[in-house]
């Protein structure tokens, strides 16, 4: 899934492979006061974020048309310079090494599914730099 926001004057968006995975996170994020944008693949996701300047990406590794690993490779290649959207993974593999895969795929962050409001608040808060929803820093 790839989730966007927008909060006052912040923007996020999410794609997500499964439709419940992205209702799940989309009332997290909308619960957190952020108004999510929400695309079907990974495609859309790249595309998304290319046209909306998004304050935070969830992307859901596991998408069809294109996976997260390809949709944040892809992003980071077709950002304009000096921008950078933090992408954050939103996935259900929690295994070891799972984490390294998303950071190699130069994904910023990692959220493991299930995800539960208090660790989207935190990653949240501490990528979008906001000290009153950040539980700790990434």
């Amino acid at each position: 899934m790839v989730s966007a926001w927008t909060q006052p004057g912040l923007d996020t968006t999410s794609g997500s492979s499964a439709r419940n995975g992205a209702t799940v996170a989309r009332q997290i994020v909308r619960k957190l006061g952020y108004r999510p944008d929400v695309v079907g693949d990974g495609r859309a996701a790249v595309e998304a974020v290319l046209k909306n300047r998004y304050g935070l990406v969830l992307m859901d590794c596991n998408m069809p048309e294109m996976d997260g690993f390809d949709a944040t490779c892809e992003i980071r290649w077709r950002e304009p310079a000096g921008r950078r959207t933090p992408v954050i993974a939103m996935t259900a593999n929690a295994m070891k090494g799972d984490r390294e895969r998303c950071l190699a795929a130069q994904m910023d962050d990692y959220i493991a599914k299930p995800v539960s409001v208090d660790e989207v608040r935190r990653v949240l808060g501490a990528w979008l730099g906001q000290a009153d929803t950040a539980v700790g820093a990434p």
